[in-house]
């Protein structure tokens, strides 16, 4: 009777365990992915408006979600609800809001947006994610800006991580590239940064952020780090007829 009790006790405490195990994994993986359609926060992630820069204003935005293998936005509000793979450059219509919710967005042989020269954009990269895991790769190597070239445009990062994973590269702007041309009037970039991390960026000039030509264009650093960048001139920034701050 004893051994029975002893057993029934036993098979109760697994049981218990098992469920609070189950449990626990829930919780993490609902913090390392905590995105959903009803999820609405506001791009800053807390971070909070700062007066005179690119974000003077906070508001609850709302999202969609963006899988692997549908076709790739080019505007509104979007969250990855997966780690997607993108091949070919996307070309941005309208403003842009990138929550990257702990996955990972690969640009294979591209880079994730290419220059916009025509109009005005605002991109707003953010991870929601407790740990902050979530990042944007590319090897891409052929030209200007190894994820991002903004001819003309603002970039606000919040958090997150966007890292260039080519060995070499002779681009401008491993990671980034702000401005383009000659017309000081129209092609003006903004990069502004409040956290997260951008890193491994290689090329000619400018390892991690290129900004240059006569587009005077303006890096703005509130928070974050810019690491291990390797180039000819400039291994983390490079930057010319423009400002840094």
């Amino acid at each position: 009777m004893k051994k029975s009790k002893l057993l029934t006790l036993l098979v109760l405490v697994l049981a218990v365990c098992t469920v609070v195990g189950m449990m626990a994994f829930s919780a993490s993986a609902a913090e390392d992915h905590p995105h959903t359609a009803d999820t609405n926060h506001c791009a800053c992630g807390g971070f909070g408006a700062v007066e005179g820069s690119g974000h003077t204003e906070c508001a609850e935005e709302t999202w969609t979600a963006w899988t692997n293998g549908m076709t790739s936005p080019t505007e509104g509000n979007y969250y990855l609800a997966e780690d997607v793979t993108i091949t070919t450059a996307i070309t941005l219509s309208g403003d842009f809001k990138l929550c990257l919710n702990g996955y990972t967005l690969t640009c294979n042989g591209s880079r994730l947006f290419t220059h916009v020269v025509n109009g005005y954009r605002a991109l707003d990269i953010c991870d929601c994610s407790q740990g902050k895991t979530g990042k944007i790769t590319s090897n891409y190597v052929a030209n200007q800006g190894g994820i991002l070239y903004f001819g003309r445009g603002r970039i606000n990062m919040f958090s997150g991580t966007l890292e260039q994973t080519a060995a070499s590269s002779t681009v401008n702007g491993g990671v980034i590239r702000m401005g383009y041309g000659s017309d000081k009037n129209n092609m003006q970039g903004a990069f502004w940064m409040y956290g997260g991390k951008i890193t491994g960026g290689v090329g000619t000039n400018g390892g991690n952020i290129y900004a240059g030509n006569s587009s005077e264009s303006t890096i703005n650093l509130l928070g974050g780090t810019v690491t291990e960048g390797s180039a000819k001139l400039g291994g983390n920034i490079y930057i010319t007829n423009g400002t840094l701050n």
